[in-house]
C-alpha cells in the first residue's frame, strides 16, 4: 500500500516536472495530451489510495483505542484484586457486609 502510493507521488512529480513548459504548439501534440492523461489518471488513483490509506488510519486508530481502553479496565480489576487481596476488612470495595466497629475504649460520646 504504502509502496503504490510512494510510487504515484513520484510519477505524478515527474510528470508535472517534465511538462513545465507550456508552448500553444503542445496543445495538438498526441504526446502532450497522453502526458496529461496519465497525469490526470496518477492523480485519480493517488486520491483513492490516500481516501484507502486514511481510512486504514482510522480502523487502526479505532483498534488502537478499543485496546487501550481494554488494558486500562484489566489493569484496573488488577489493581482492585490486590487492594482485596492486601486488605480484604476494606468492606467497600468488595461487597461484602462491614465489618463490626471495634468495641469502645472507654470514650463516652458527647451530647
Amino acid at each position: 500500500m504504502r509502496t503504490s502510493l510512494i510510487g504515484a507521488f513520484c510519477c505524478t512529480g515527474l510528470i508535472l516536472t517534465s511538462c513545465n513548459t507550456y508552448n500553444s504548439s503542445d496543445r495538438n501534440d498526441p504526446a502532450a495530451r497522453q502526458a496529461g492523461r496519465e497525469a490526470y489518471k496518477a492523480s485519480q488513483e493517488l486520491k483513492k489510495d490516500a481516501k484507502q490509506a486514511a481510512r486504514e488510519l482510522k480502523s487502526a486508530g479505532k483498534e488502537f483505542s478499543q485496546g487501550w481502553s481494554e488494558a486500562k479496565q484489566h489493569d484496573s480489576n488488577r489493581q482492585e484484586a490486590d487492594r482485596q487481596r492486601t486488605n480484604p476488612s476494606n468492606a467497600k470495595r468488595n461487597g461484602k457486609r462491614p465489618a463490626e466497629p471495634p468495641p469502645d475504649s472507654g470514650r463516652t460520646e458527647r451530647h
